[in-house]
């Protein structure tokens, strides 16, 4: 588990379309709620809000400081990012957290000496849970949880979730049974459909140019119109 986080934040009162114009000026809008929080809008300074996101993903503690010795100890719920320019914020939804009290999270799962397993038995390696739902106390919650996955020795072999490593504080909710990880062979085309294939790559390719050369022209076409 990681230190909490501290991040500094301020009470806004612009909404709705307004909001547009603090994005331009750097501010990402963002509100804390929670379950005994009444929802409260922010705004956040990009530059300090960019690096904590990285840093904390959905698991880290964060304590927003809103001055006067107020905080909120919160993890972060939801952002909400531009379709089209997913690099842009466009708001943020913190979670006001009980420390006293359990709550239920999905916490990433990372694996690791996979490529000591794949030269050791062939095949390939294949994460049937990219995440798992846990239950523990907020300052308790882990930052991934990581699957070592040297214990396979063969194709058909599995990690299920009774076969993790138990954490401190932490209560794995999912099924047990539940397969994390599993090993299968590599999956070959038929003969028939490698040669369709290749075929298919060197019709694809002697097409392009001519593809290509007729798009140029029907664009020099619409210009002189």
């Amino acid at each position: 588990m990681a230190d909490t986080i501290n991040l500094e934040v301020q009470e806004r009162t612009v909404v709705g379309k307004k909001v547009k114009a603090l994005r331009a000026a750097g501010k990402i809008p963002a509100v804390v709620y929670g379950p005994k929080q009444d929802p409260i809008h922010l705004l956040i300074d990009w530059k300090q809000l960019r690096p904590i996101m990285a840093k904390a993903g959905g698991t880290n503690l964060i304590d927003l400081d809103l001055g006067s010795n107020k905080k909120i100890t919160t993890l972060i719920r939801d952002v909400a990012r531009d379709p089209l320019h997913y690099e842009h914020v466009l708001h943020v939804d913190f979670y006001a957290v009980n420390l006293t009290e359990t709550l239920v999270t999905s916490i990433p799962v990372v694996i690791i000496n996979e490529e000591e397993t794949l030269n050791r038995i062939g095949g390939q390696i294949v994460l049937e849970a990219s995440t798992l739902d846990v239950e523990t106390l907020p300052a308790h919650i882990p930052s991934e949880i990581v699957v070592d996955v040297s214990s396979l020795q063969e194709i058909g072999d599995m990690i299920t979730v009774a076969d993790l490593p138990a954490l401190e504080g932490v209560t794995y909710i999912t099924e047990p049974d539940m397969a994390v990880v599993r090993t299968e062979y590599l999956a070959e085309l038929p003969e028939e459909e490698e040669e369709e294939e290749e075929a298919l790559g060197e019709f694809e390719d002697q097409a392009e140019p001519e593809l290509v050369s007729r798009r140029k022209e029907e664009d020099f076409e619409e210009e002189e119109e």
